[in-house]
C-alpha cells in the first residue's frame, strides 16, 4: 500500500501536468497578420463560443468575497448569509459540482464536505459520519428537501438516498454541522442537510441528459424543463429513470461469498426513478416529489437490493401583511416504504430468494411562522407546528404488501413545537442572534411488536409520554474588517428515539419484569451541546481560508448496547430463553440511552485558492477526535480533500481532478478491526466536460483511477466486504447533456 505522501506527490504531479501552459506567452496565431475580414469571421466564432460557456464563466468568475457571502435559507428562519449563519455552513452549487467526478449525494459528501466521510452498511444503505462520529445509521443528520424533512424515523434516518444518481433537479445543496433543533426540531443533531430545487426562474430552458457507465453498465436518462410565466411565477418539471446491471468484483478481502447469486456489485433493481415538480405563483408554492431507488448491497454476506420509495408533497403560503411583517404557512405530508431483498437465510424450501421484506410511514405536519422586521435592528421569527407520524410493518403504499417487516412496527406519535428567533445587529459588523425551541412528543402504545407471533399474549407497554424538550441557541458574527469574520456559537440538538427501538427495549423489560427482575429506564431523547468558532479570512484577490473549531457533547446517546448493561449474565440468559430474541439474531442487545458524556472536538481548515483566472483549487483538512475510544472505529482521524478545475480552449474544456485521503483505523471496540483499515485510503477521481457547442455538452469521468483497495469504513470493521465489495475497482462513465 502506498504512502500518503507517495499519493499526495503523484496528485501534485497530475495536477501541475494538467496545468502547464505557460501564462502571457504569445502563441503562433497572434503573430499571423490577418485581414479584417477574417478577424471579423474569427469574432463571430468566439462570440458563439464565450455565449456557449458563459454560466461555467459566472461560476468562476465570482469574487472570493461574493463566494463568501451566499444565500442559506436553512439555517434560521430568515434568509442570511453565510458569513453571518451560526456555526460553519456551506453552499454548494450543482452547476459547479456537476463540472467534476461526482455522480451521487454520496459523492458529494465524500469529494467536498469536510468533516464528513461515508461507507458501509449491508442491510441499510450508505452511512454517513460527521465530525468524528459514524454509527450504524443516518439519524443524527437531518435531510431535506427545500426544507421538507425527509428522513426515515421508523429506523435508518436517510441513508438509500445517498446513492441517489438523480440530481439534475438540485440548483444547490445546504451543509450545516451541528445542532439546528430550533429551525427543524429532532433529529438535526449533528448536522442537516438541505438540497434546495431548481425553479423556472433560476434555470429558464430545458436539458436532456443520458450517462453510461462502462463497469457496471449502467444507464442514467434524466431531463428537466423551466418556465417563466412573470414575476415570482414560474414551473420546473424533472424526470430521470436508472437501470444498472452491476458486477462480480474481484477483491473480497478474505471473505467467504455465501450465496449462490452473484454479487452485482454497483447493480440496481428495477424502476429506479425520480420525478418532482416546483411551482411558484406569488405567495403561493407547491413541491412535489416522488424516487424509488434499490441499490445492490455489494456484499459478501447477503444477496440483494435496499428499496426506498417516497412521496413528498409541501404547500406553502405567505401571508403580507404589511412592510414589516409577513405569516407563512406550510404544510408536509411525506409516504415512505422502505425494505430490502434476498436477506441471507430467507428463501423457501426450494432455496428461492424470499420477497421484499419492510414497512412503511406517512408524515404529515402544518407549521405557522410570524416574522417581522418592525423593531429596528431586530428581525424577530416565532410560531408553532404540529405533526404526527405513523408506521407500518409488512405494509406498503406504492407497491404490494411485503412478505415480512424488516425493522419495523405498528405505531404512532404525535409532536408539537413552539420556537422563537430573534437575529439582532447591534452594530454594522455585529450580529447577535438568539433562540429557542420547545418540543412535546407523544407515543401511543406499542401494539405489535416483532416478537408478538411468538407471545401473543404479552402486553403492550406504552411509552407515553416524553417529558418536553427545550433547545436553544447563541450565535455571534463579528466582521473585523471586510475581509475577516469571527463566528461563535452554541447550540443545542436532540433526537427522539426512532420508532423500532422501542420494540426491543420494551419486550426486554417486558420479559425481564414476568421473569421477577427489575426494568431498564424507557427510552428518552439523546442530547448534545455544540461549541463552535469559526474564522474566515480573505487573504488576496486570490486566496481565502476558513478555520473551523468544534467541541461537541453528547448525551444519553442512543445507540445499540449489550443486555448485560442493566442485568446480570444469569438474568440475560433467562431473559434470552424466555423470548426467541436468540433465534432470530438479536439476543443479548437492544437500543438504549448510553450514560455519560460523549465528547467529540476537532479542527477543520479549508482554502480556497484561485491558481489563474482559469484554474481553481480547494483543499480541506479535517481532524476529529472522540474521548469515547469505541466512537472513533468507524471515523479516521484525519482527513483530506482536494480538487482543482481548470479551462482550456477558449472556456470550451474544463478539465478537475480530485484527491481524498483518510487516516488509518488503529481501534475497535470488539478489537478484531480487519488489517485492511490499518492502511491510509487514497483516492484520485478525474472529469472532464467539453463544450460542444451552445447546445451540447459532453462529460467523462473516472472514479478511483488507481484502484485503492483499502475500503471505506463500515458498521462492522472486521467484514469490510459486508457492503464495500467493488468499490477498490475504477469506473468509468461518459455522458451527453442536451440544453434546449
Amino acid at each position: 500500500m502506498n504512502t500518503m505522501s507517495k499519493w499526495f506527490t503523484v496528485f501534485l504531479a497530475l495536477t501541475f501536468s494538467a496545468l502547464a501552459r505557460p501564462i502571457g506567452a504569445e502563441t503562433d496565431t497572434a503573430e499571423i497578420d490577418q485581414t479584417e475580414t477574417e478577424m471579423q469571421l474569427e469574432a463571430d466564432e468566439f462570440e458563439s463560443e464565450e455565449a456557449d460557456t458563459e454560466d461555467q464563466d459566472d461560476l468562476f468568475d465570482l469574487s472570493l468575497e461574493e463566494l463568501s457571502s451566499i444565500n442559506i435559507s436553512s439555517a434560521s428562519f430568515f434568509t442570511t448569509t453565510t458569513r453571518k449563519a451560526p456555526g460553519y455552513t456551506m453552499v454548494y452549487d450543482m452547476e459547479k459540482i456537476n463540472l467534476g467526478p461526482a455522480r451521487t449525494l454520496a459523492d458529494v459528501f465524500d469529494l467536498y464536505v469536510p468533516g464528513t466521510i461515508t461507507g458501509a452498511h449491508e442491510r441499510q444503505g450508505r452511512l454517513l459520519g460527521t465530525r468524528g462520529i459514524m454509527l450504524d445509521n443516518n439519524a443524527k443528520t437531518l435531510f431535506m428537501w427545500d426544507g421538507q424533512q425527509i428522513n426515515y424515523r421508523m429506523h435508518f434516518g436517510y441513508m438509500v438516498g445517498l446513492y441517489s444518481p438523480f440530481m439534475g433537479d438540485i440548483s444547490k445543496i445546504e451543509v450545516i454541522h451541528g445542532p439546528g433543533a430550533i429551525i427543524h426540531g429532532s433529529g438535526a443533531i449533528n448536522g442537516f442537510v438541505n438540497m434546495i430545487p431548481k425553479t423556472g426562474t433560476s434555470h429558464p430552458g430545458g436539458f436532456a441528459r443520458y450517462e453510461y457507465g462502462f463497469k457496471e453498465y449502467s444507464k442514467l436518462i434524466e431531463a428537466g424543463y423551466g418556465l417563466s410565466y412573470g414575476e415570482n411565477r414560474d414551473l420546473f418539471i424533472y424526470g430521470g429513470t436508472y437501470a444498472a446491471n452491476g458486477f462480480d468484483p474481484e477483491l473480497n478481502w478474505g471473505t467467504t461469498h455465501n450465496y449462490p447469486e452473484d454479487i452485482n456489485a454497483f447493480g440496481y433493481g428495477t424502476d429506479n426513478h425520480r420525478v418532482s415538480a416546483v411551482w411558484n405563483h406569488d405567495n403561493f408554492s407547491l413541491n412535489v416529489f416522488n424516487y424509488e431507488l434499490k441499490p445492490q448491497k455489494n456484499s459478501a454476506n447477503e444477496y440483494g437490493f435496499f428499496m426506498n420509495e417516497t412521496l413528498g408533497i409541501r404547500p406553502k403560503y405567505t401571508f403580507e401583511l404589511s412592510d414589516t411583517d409577513s405569516f407563512e404557512l406550510s404544510g408536509s405530508m411525506v409516504w415512505l416504504d422502505y425494505g430490502d431483498r434476498g436477506a441471507n437465510g430467507e428463501r423457501n424450501a426450494d432455496g428461492v430468494i424470499l420477497p421484499l421484506r419492510g414497512g412503511s410511514e406517512h408524515h404529515w405536519d402544518t407549521k405557522g411562522v410570524y416574522k417581522t422586521t418592525a423593531i429596528e435592528n431586530h428581525q424577530i421569527a416565532f410560531g408553532a407546528i404540529y405533526g404526527r407520524k405513523y408506521f407500518y410493518s409488512a405494509q406498503f403504499y406504492f407497491d404490494d404488501n411485503p412478505g415480512s417487516g424488516f425493522e419495523s412496527l405498528n405505531n404512532r406519535w404525535d409532536e408539537m413545537g413552539l420556537f422563537a428567533e430573534d437575529v439582532i445587529t447591534l452594530t454594522d459588523s455585529l450580529t447577535l442572534s438568539l433562540g429557542i425551541r420547545y418540543d412535546k412528543y407523544y407515543t401511543e402504545p406499542i401494539h405489535e411488536s416483532l416478537l408478538t407471533d411468538y407471545h401473543p399474549d404479552m402486553e403492550n407497554p406504552d411509552p407515553g409520554k416524553m417529558s418536553g424538550h427545550t433547545s436553544p441557541r447563541i450565535a455571534l458574527a463579528y466582521e473585523l474588517d471586510k475581509d475577516t469574520t469571527i463566528k461563535a456559537s452554541y447550540q443545542h440538538g436532540f433526537r427522539m428515539p426512532d420508532a423500532i427501538y422501542y420494540n426491543w427495549n420494551l419486550f426486554n423489560n417486558a420479559a425481564a419484569s414476568a421473569l421477577g427482575y427489575g426494568t431498564s429506564p424507557l427510552l428518552t431523547p439523546e442530547e448534545m451541546d455544540s461549541y463552535e468558532l469559526n474564522i474566515e479570512k480573505i487573504v488576496d484577490e486570490k486566496l481565502t481560508i476558513n478555520n473551523n473549531i468544534f467541541y461537541n457533547i453528547f448525551r444519553d446517546q442512543l445507540s445499540w448496547g449489550p443486555l448485560e448493561n442493566y442485568w446480570t449474565a444469569e438474568q440475560v440468559d433467562a431473559i434470552n430463553h424466555w423470548t426467541p430474541a436468540s433465534s432470530w439474531g438479536w439476543g443479548g442487545g437492544m437500543f438504549q440511552n448510553i450514560s455519560g458524556d460523549f465528547v467529540v472536538y476537532g479542527d477543520e481548515l479549508i482554502a480556497d485558492y484561485k491558481l489563474t483566472d482559469e484554474t481553481n483549487i480547494n483543499a480541506s483538512y479535517s481532524w476529529a477526535k472522540a474521548e469515547n475510544d469505541y466512537i472513533e472505529q468507524r471515523y479516521p482521524s484525519h482527513q483530506i480533500k482536494a480538487g482543482v478545475t481548470t479551462r482550456l480552449m477558449n472556456d470550451k474544456l474544463m478539465l478537475g481532478l480530485n484527491y481524498t485521503y483518510s487516516s488509518s483505523y488503529d481501534y475497535d471496540i470488539n478489537h478484531n478491526i480487519h488489517d485492511v483499515y490499518k492502511d491510509t485510503r487514497n483516492v484520485v477521481d478525474l472529469s472532464a466536460v467539453y463544450v460542444v457547442n451552445k447546445n451540447l455538452r459532453i462529460k467523462g469521468i473516472a472514479r478511483n483511477i488507481f484502484s485503492e483497495s483499502t475500503p471505506a469504513p463500515g458498521y462492522l470493521m472486521n467484514q469490510p466486504a459486508n457492503g464495500n465489495m467493488g468499490y477498490d475497482e475504477p469506473k468509468y462513465y461518459l455522458s451527453a447533456e442536451l440544453l434546449f
